[in-house]
């Protein structure tokens, strides 16, 4: 889910995995409402202007053209677009027109912009230019902006109360008579092909202005390989040595001027010859049978012999994929009751250049019930230096009586899975190491563990008072909050279980427990960075 574009559209990316499809083209429905035709691309597709719809979730479809029946679905929440979500500011474009002189020059400043905080932005340049200017959708001219002695001038447009909603634009400089520092940019380092075992050729593109001659000094981390004509085209250099570090760095710098410099980062190339496979990265999907289930697997190489690779789950054979095909899709990696597994990647018909990742996956089949990725998140520190962690986790053939958290002792209370995720707490700040198991309630070996270790709280010394932002009425019968500002609330009971996760109370509104029973439950009340926990007691129904 992205960002809210207006107060009825948001912006969202699907992706999905199809064979056989009859026509390159699918459908798409929201809550069952046809969105549009899209054609079917393997890196998914992007909708900029999916409706909001009333509900509070969104059964979302995709269907194959001409196939009504070839379908898959997913529901999520639907996001709260209320106020248009979030400031943009796109497509800034600058143009610059007369020069004034020798000092300042006009330019044209157009941009595209959703959600502005107010009626004004502010434009800022990297030489130090910063004016407020009113929002104009048709754009506006700086009669007087000034002139800077680099070649490149970045201008930069900002929301008036919002510094995170800016878009930059890079401007050529114009030449208005002020002259020009030396300066190196759009440096570029291309590798080439290793001469030896220890050495390979590098190509270097650089653009340069008022540099003091026609040559450049270049180094490789620092030193000094020669000095070289400033080719127009490309300087080469060849019999570089290979550094014992995975990364190179290459400066150039104008010859007589040390402070005109510029650097660029390069992999240190293998030039052993040695077949490497690395940088193994799995995504896992869900099971497509009793006894496999799909993983997608991307992984880099060097000098590898063949047109692919041979890959393994253990001793199982599961196919050669050729070079193309990375990422590589596995449809068929084996299930077993531990959950978790290995990868191994060898080159094509041999086994001495191989390598291997290990990572958690689904059980599958009948009564393969299996809990993993397991990922927690935590909410700020409270002004009294407390937290909540929120836990968040996949699933498969779980049983019915849903699951059970527990850590550093104690167990959490019983949850269910539509629960998820889930917000434990409060929690203090005091040099504990927590760790959490997560176990289904009918298969307790059915588990998943994690542990965030000790958290450090850093507590502002003035505590906000929250009578600005809320009011507590009613407690110890049926009680509420009164939203004095925009809040976020989420409600939490006596066990631990989230009630109500994330709910926004905008000012004036206010929540009453009228539909929870009888009991003690802790709101947890967010205005920004700020954070409060309430306690709040039910007796009446």
């Amino acid at each position: 889910i992205g960002d809210c574009l207006s107060d009825t559209t948001y912006s969202i990316h699907i992706d999905f995995n199809f064979n056989n499809l009859p026509t390159d083209s699918v459908l798409v429905y929201g809550n069952g409402n046809l969105i549009g035709q899209y054609l079917a691309v393997n890196d998914g597709l992007t909708i900029d202007d999916f409706p909001q719809f009333e509900s509070n979730n969104t059964t979302l479809s995709v269907c194959a053209f001409e196939a009504p029946d070839c379908c898959d679905m997913v529901e999520f929440d639907t996001p709260n677009c209320e106020g248009g979500g979030e400031c943009h500011i796109f497509d800034l474009v600058a143009d610059f027109g007369d020069c004034n002189g020798d000092s300042t020059y006009s330019v044209f400043i157009h941009y595209f912009s959703n959600n502005l905080p107010s009626d004004s932005v502010v434009i800022t340049s990297d030489n130090g230019y910063s004016a407020q200017f009113e929002h104009n959708p048709d754009g506006f001219t700086i009669p007087d902006f000034p002139v800077a002695n680099v070649q490149t001038t970045l201008i930069t447009v900002c929301a008036l109360g919002d510094n995170d909603c800016c878009d930059t634009y890079a401007l050529e400089t114009p030449d208005c008579g002020q002259g020009f520092d030396c300066e190196i940019y759009e440096l570029f380092v291309e590798v080439g092909e290793c001469q030896t075992d220890s050495t390979f050729l590098i190509d270097i593109v650089l653009a340069g202005n008022s540099l003091p001659s026609d040559s450049v000094d270049i180094y490789a981390d620092g030193i000094l390989l020669g000095t070289y004509f400033d080719h127009p085209d490309f300087i080469r250099i060849e019999n570089l040595q290979v550094s014992d570090e995975e990364e190179m760095t290459i400066t150039v710098c104008a010859q007589g001027d040390a402070t005109c410099c510029a650097s660029f980062t390069i992999e240190t190339p293998n030039c052993s010859g040695d077949c490497v496979i690395s940088e193994i990265a799995v995504d896992v999907f869900d099971c497509n049978s009793d006894t496999t289930f799909v993983i997608v697997v991307d992984f880099e190489y060097e000098n590898l012999p063949g047109g692919g690779v041979d890959i393994y789950s253990g001793d199982d054979y599961l196919g050669f994929y050729t070079f193309d095909q990375i990422p590589v899709e596995v449809n068929n990696f084996p299930s077993h009751d531990s959950g978790n597994y290995t990868v191994t990647i060898c080159e094509s018909d041999g086994t001495e250049c191989c390598s291997s990742f290990s990572f958690p996956g689904p059980v599958c089949g009948s009564g393969g019930c299996s809990i993993f990725n397991l990922e927690y998140t935590m909410t700020p520190c409270d002004s009294a230096g407390n937290f909540f962690f929120i836990l968040d986790f996949d699933f498969n053939d779980v049983g019915q009586d849903g699951f059970e958290v527990a850590g550093n002792g104690n167990n959490y209370g019983n949850f269910s899975y539509d629960d998820l995720p889930i917000e434990l707490g409060p929690f203090e700040a005091d040099e504990t190491v927590y760790e959490f198991v997560v176990f289904d309630s009918a298969n307790p070996d059915c588990s998943e563990a994690i542990e965030p270790g000790e958290v450090n709280c850093f507590v502002s010394t003035t505590p906000v008072d929250y009578d600005e932002f809320f009011t507590i009425f009613n407690n110890g019968t049926i009680p509420g909050i009164y939203a004095k500002k925009d809040l976020v609330l989420s409600l939490i009971n006596s066990s631990g279980k989230n009630m109500i996760y994330q709910l926004p109370l905008s000012t004036d509104q206010q929540y009453e427990l009228n539909a929870e029973p009888a009991g003690l439950y802790i709101v947890l009340l967010k205005n920004g960075q700020n954070i409060w926990p309430v306690k709040l007691v039910k007796t009446e129904n």
